[in-house]
């Protein structure tokens, strides 16, 4: 009788061992319902208009300098490189195919500073573009694993993007007199992205993400402000970023310019001014399975 017991005792135990260790493995391949993505890194952009219309300003300038016996110094370089940093909520459909949705910050900025001199006189130009975009996204998430530790995950989607810019050029002498002109604008605009990312798994729970991610999203109209000051006077002027040629005072090139006008002006291949946050980015980040 004590060997029977004995017997059903250990058989209930094996069999519960046999059960706690099925329930472990079980939920450790159990698929998260949803994922949350946290990254961060390096990004280009065109730029467009904005870095075309500033470049071409400063060199509309900087031919005008050398051609009336200055010498000059320096060159402009425009804003490409930044920040790209968000995250993402995703929503497991299958173990492979997810919906996420997500936001974002983009930004590029850039002072260029040249010199135009003959003595006794020295004046400075300065340009400085600077644009940045919250794209709200929608986007197929596709999960492929590579080995036990490592999954493959592809991406795309589209992108409403909030975008703002500014930009500013001067021409000043050492006592800081001169010309100006300054904008302040924004707009809202669509966008498509995609990537590639390989997610390295730290834990059942979290892994290390790497991407890389590129996009095309041609954003405008622009509407905002822009200010024309000179000698201690300014004038503002409230309504549409355009693209428009200027002819060269001394040359027969024309010269990309953007600026703000209430009415579209009767200028060389006038249109309106779009800023290009086409590029890619290099992302580093977290991914939490829930």
């Amino acid at each position: 009788m004590r060997k029977k017991i004995i017997a059903a005792a250990l058989s209930a135990a094996i069999f519960g061992l046999g059960l706690g260790s099925a329930t472990l493995r079980a939920q450790e391949t159990q698929v998260s319902k949803f994922s949350l993505r946290l990254y961060g890194g390096a990004s280009y952009m065109s730029g467009g208009d904005l870095n075309t219309g500033l470049e071409g300003y400063s060199n509309y300038w900087i031919d005008l300098a050398d051609a009336i016996g200055y010498s000059v110094s320096g060159t402009f370089s425009p804003a490409r490189l930044g920040l790209d940093f968000g995250g993402d909520i995703i929503f497991q459909l299958t173990p492979t195919v997810g919906i996420g949705f997500g936001a974002g910050y983009l930004q590029a900025s850039k002072t260029s500073t040249m010199s135009f001199a003959v003595s006794p006189d020295t004046l400075t130009q300065t340009a400085n573009p600077s644009y940045h975009a919250v794209p709200l996204r929608l986007g197929l998430f596709l999960t492929l694993p590579a080995s036990p530790s490592v999954n493959i995950i592809l991406n795309a989607g589209v992108g409403y993007y909030m975008a703002k810019a500014t930009s500013t050029w001067s021409l000043l002498d050492a006592a800081g007199d001169g010309e100006s002109l300054a904008s302040d604008v924004s707009a809202n605009g669509f966008g498509v992205h995609g990537g590639i990312a390989f997610e390295f798994k730290l834990s059942g729970r979290v892994g290390l993400l790497l991407e890389i991610h590129g996009r095309y999203a041609k954003i405008g109209p622009f509407t905002g402000t822009g200010v024309n000051a000179y000698s201690g006077t300014s004038e503002t002027t409230s309504g549409t970023l355009y693209y428009f040629e200027l002819p060269g005072m001394v040359s027969g090139r024309t010269y990309p310019v953007v600026y703000v006008f209430d009415t579209p002006p009767t200028l060389n291949a006038v249109r309106e001014a779009k800023i290009d946050f086409s590029g890619g980015a290099f992302r580093l980040g977290l991914v939490i399975h829930l």
